[in-house]
Order: C-alpha cells, then structure tokens, then sequence
C-alpha cells in the first residue's frame, strides 16, 4: 500500500492510499494539512488500510466470533531530522507498537502502550528533546445473529515535548501517540448511527469501507457529532483512530502537550427501525414501538394501563404532527402520519397526570432510505 497527500479546495490535504493487492484506491480528507514532516503519519494512516486487507486475506487468525474479526492497536513514537545536514536527529528511546485481537462478544478489550524517548542533534550535543507519549485504546464490538450490532471505541492518548532550544534548535521533530481499531464484519440493510464525542486539539479519522465504496464517517472536528450511514447488507470494515501530534515548538524548556481522549459509538438500526430503548419517566404509559412503519409513514404508539392516571396525553414526533388524546385509556393507539421517510426522527410523548404531573418519554428512529 502506497500513499501521499492529495490537495484540494481550501487548503485541505486528502490522503490517497493506494492498495496494490486489491487494486483500488481510497482518498480520505485529513486536517490540519500534513507538512513535509509528517510522511511518517501519512504511512501510518495508510496502514490502518493495508493491516484490515491483510486480516480480510488472511481469513480469522484469532478466536473471534462467526462472520467477525479485527484488532486493537496502540502506538507510540518520536523522531526527527536536522535542518542543518538531513540527517536523522539522534534518538535514545525508540518507537513502540502493541496489538490486541478483538473478538464480537461484547467483551471489552484494552491496549497500552508508552515511552520516552529523546531526541539529540547531530551538530549540537546540548540542542535536544525529551518526550513522554502514550496510547491507549479500549474497543468492544457486539454481534446477534451473525451480524454486527453495535460498537464501542476510546482513544486514550498524551504526548508531551520540552525542548532545549525551541524553534531555534536544529532537530525539527514530531511525536505522537495512537490508539487505534479496525474490524470486518456482516452487516444487514440498514443505517448505522455514529457519535464521536472529541475535545478538540486531537486527530482522529473514522472510515468505513463496505461492497459499494468507502465513506468518511468522521474526520477532526471537536464536539459531540452524531452521523447517520446508509448500509447494504454484506461486509464492511470500520477503521477508528485516535491520535495526539506534538511538534517542535516556539519556546524553549516549557512543557508541548496534544492530550485527551475521543469517543466512539456505533449502532445499527434497521431501515425505520429505533437506535435504543425508550427513555423518560413516562415508559410506563406510554409504549413508544420499536420502529417506525416505513411503508405507511407512520409511527403508532400504544397506551398502557397507568394512562387513566392521565388527563392528558400528546404524542409527536420531532415536536411537530401533535396528536391529542383527551381521555387516555389502556390499549389505546395513538398514531402519528406523515413521517419523512429520508429523515431520523424523535418520537416524544408528553403526559399529563391528573394531579397536574408532567412526565415524558421518547425514542430515537432512523430514516427509511437514503
């Protein structure tokens, strides 16, 4: 697998990976832009891409569930150049990986791995950095019926400088801290909802690659993010990373610090069908169903015995399309129409009690087609 950065509008980079195996190519956007510097990253992008194709060939080579396979891996490491003579900077220290199988039972899985090295020109004994860096990942992947049905991934990373001579020293260097997941796996027709939850200041990429093409599901922004994709039934792999990039800074002896951890969270869905139980105090009388009816654009919600403790109860969807019922009995249906169907929705049911109590319940829904 090869690779390079690709510039488009804006002053973007894109990293083109191009695997020769498979005899295809995938560009993803990455920000900030990479510098001369930083082919080591681009590299090592890319090698999410080459060790999913690798597993994908090589068949399960660990104990992992039916229909599903991938690892956990974290990473570490520290090095530069010296704008003098070229030369690599002189390093005590070194670069480390460790890797984990990740099954899909639902089992928790977690890798660690640190060090610290020091980086020390080859013109200037006394020009020098020293690093700490650390990653940690923590993945677990649940499967049902031999297909996948949800995931879970924390990117655990720091990388900490502090340089002798700042900007004026001659070891132009870069340090980071990965932590990282990839797996393949059957998924049916459906959508799947991503949130990644980042602080900020950190790298991260999450991409998926299935039988019509790859998709970009998440690439850098801070925040909590929330992304729905459209999936054809068949095998796709999921490829998360996590890392935190320390450069050569301004300053001299202040401490350089990338640290923070980025979150994860993959549900699948079927077409119209909830990402999740209903939530809210009032479960208990109002049923929320547990998807919505595609082919009649509706969403039809049942009342339970509690609701004659009700005077009032109003279902809606997305705070529009209120339906009223005045007088609530057990076993009655309240139906909502005119559902979009290329859009998630939110059913809410609001009751009021008779003593004049609010209580509320809701439910999350995916589209019905793209």
């Amino acid at each position: 697998m090869s690779s390079g950065p690709v510039p488009l509008t804006g002053g973007d980079v894109a990293l083109r990976c191009t695997d020769s195996g498979a005899r295809r190519a995938y560009t993803l956007p990455m920000s900030p832009p990479l510098g001369t510097r930083a082919r080591a990253r681009v590299a090592a992008v890319c090698a999410i891409g080459l060790l999913g194709s690798a597993l994908s060939a090589a068949g399960p080579a660990t104990s992992t569930a039916a229909g599903t396979e991938g690892f956990l891996f974290a990473d570490v490491l520290a090095r530069g150049d010296a704008d003098s003579t070229g030369e690599p900077c002189e390093s005590v220290g070194g670069s480390f990986s460790e890797t984990e199988p990740l099954t899909a039972d639902g089992t928790s899985v977690s890798v660690l791995n640190s060090a610290e090295v020091t980086l020390t020109s080859p013109t200037d004994p006394s020009d020098s950095a020293d690093f700490v860096v650390r990653g940690k990942g923590t993945a677990a992947v649940k499967q049902s019926a031999g297909a996948v049905r949800s995931f879970w991934f924390l990117g655990d990373v720091s990388t900490t400088s502090t340089s002798t001579k700042g900007a004026a020293g001659d070891c132009d260097y870069q340090a980071l801290s990965r932590a990282a997941t990839s797996f393949t796996g059957q998924y049916r027709r459906g959508f799947l909802r991503l949130t990644v939850d980042s602080p900020g200041g950190l790298f991260y990429l999450a991409t998926m690659r299935g039988p019509t093409g790859d998709v970009l599901l998440g690439n850098n922004p801070a925040g909590l993010l929330t992304y729905d994709v459209h999936l054809d039934p068949g095998e796709h792999r999921v490829d998360l990373q996590v890392e935190a990039v320390v450069r050569r800074p301004e300053g001299a002896g202040s401490p350089t610090r990338a640290v923070g951890t980025v979150e994860f969270v993959g549900t699948y869905a079927r077409l119209g069908g909830s990402l999740g139980k209903a939530t809210g105090n009032g479960r208990s009388t109002v049923k929320l169903p547990g998807a919505r009816s595609c082919s009649a654009a509706t969403l039809t919600t049942k009342l339970k015995r509690k609701a004659r403790r009700a005077r009032q109860v109003v279902v809606q969807v997305d705070g529009k399309r209120p339906v009223t019922v005045k007088r609530p009995q057990k076993g009655k249906k309240v139906v909502v129409r005119r559902l979009p169907a290329t859009q998630a929705v939110t059913a809410r049911a609001i009751i009021t009690r008779k003593n004049g109590k609010v209580l509320t319940t809701s439910r999350d829904y995916v589209a019905c087609r793209e």
